[in-house]
């Protein structure tokens, strides 16, 4: 696979999830509590990755949890400790900045780790892994209502101070990157084919940028259920599709802005397809309540396609191994494409 141009090169995990703390990470974790406070236990807080740690704190003053952050992509974890006292003191629930960024000077790949507080509520992608029927609405409003509110942020943000610590991505300078980055894929005819047609219709379709967390995984949006409101009160909000505000589950937390951005407003929800993320159809529901037509929302769709695929596969010439993962691209790619 090709090594990600955006990730740090070196970016290691523990090999034991039992015991994923170093000696350093420990020290900087008590290092925040009372003399004699000990951890109790510390694993990763999701089955299909590492990062962050939950870490349980056991302290002469009561039980805590705190998460240990690391991220793959370069600067992430800077990037996020300057927004997340902004975001809070612009109202938006986010984890408290307690230690970091800071290196362990023993880790062999050099990548900062903070100490975040926990967040109330759940995370968003179970629910919506299993969500049927009524339940599947509810994740849809719910991720767009948390995607709503972060780009509801973006003239407050433009204001602060480290505005200018935020990437700014437009359509047209990703599809330049891509062309920057260069790479094996280039020489593919779908490929080189979707690069000239985005270079013709992107500039057509460029509107005002918003603030972005850059990843809509459902996974980064926590959830509680309230036990105040009626099935009346859900069946009514049940009528009005932009309309959250009688549903039983109320978003309480935003979690991950390593990926923090200016960026198109739509485009982030390309990867729902490009990852074959769940609620299904919210691609759907969202360019509908937006009036995102299937021309307008194609070409944003081929160029996360093109980003996918040259950041994470290998060419079919290069990789001549079967890829489940890379024939769904192409083909995304190839309906993007058709619907010129």
């Amino acid at each position: 696979m090709p090594k990600a141009f955006d990730l740090y090169e070196k970016f290691q995990i523990p090999t034991n999830r039992q015991e994923p703390l170093s000696q350093f990470e420990q020290a900087l974790l008590l290092s925040l509590f009372p003399p004699g406070s000990q951890i109790s236990k510390a694993t990763p807080a999701r089955a299909w990755g590492f990062y962050p740690i939950r870490v349980r704190i056991r302290s002469p003053v009561g039980k805590q949890i705190v998460y240990l952050r690391k991220d793959p992509k370069r600067g992430g974890v800077e990037l996020e400790a300057a927004l997340l006292p902004v975001l809070a003191k612009l109202g938006l629930p986010v984890p408290e900045l307690l230690a970091g960024p800071i290196v362990d000077p023993a880790s062999a790949d050099a990548v900062p780790v903070t100490v975040i507080s926990a967040v109330p509520g759940e995370s968003l992608l179970d629910f919506s892994w299993e969500a049927k029927g009524n339940d599947a609405y509810i994740a849809m409003q719910l991720v767009m209502e948390g995607v709503a509110r972060l780009h509801t942020l973006t003239p407050a943000l433009q204001q602060e101070a480290m505005a200018d610590k935020i990437p700014v991505k437009t359509l047209l300078g990703e599809l330049h990157s891509i062309v920057e980055q260069g790479g094996a894929w280039l020489d593919v005819a779908e490929f080189s084919k979707a690069l000239i047609w985005l270079e013709k219709v992107l500039p057509g379709l460029e509107v005002p940028l918003v603030f972005s967390n850059g990843d809509y995984n459902p996974g980064n949006f926590l959830f509680s259920v309230s036990t105040d409101v009626s099935s009346e009160g859900v069946n009514h909000s049940m009528g009005n599709p932009g309309s959250l505000a009688k549903l039983p589950h109320q978003l309480t937390g935003f979690v991950d802005f390593a990926w923090a951005c200016f960026e198109d407003p739509h485009i982030g929800f390309a990867k729902y397809w490009t990852y074959d993320w769940f609620p299904a159809g919210l691609v759907e529901r969202y360019c509908w309540l937006h009036n995102v037509t299937v021309q307008e929302f194609a070409p944003r769709l081929a160029l996360r396609t093109l980003w996918t695929l040259q950041r994470e596969l290998e060419p079919p010439q290069v990789d001549r191994q079967p890829s489940w993962y890379r024939d769904n691209l192409l083909g995304l790619l190839r309906s993007a494409i058709d619907q010129r």
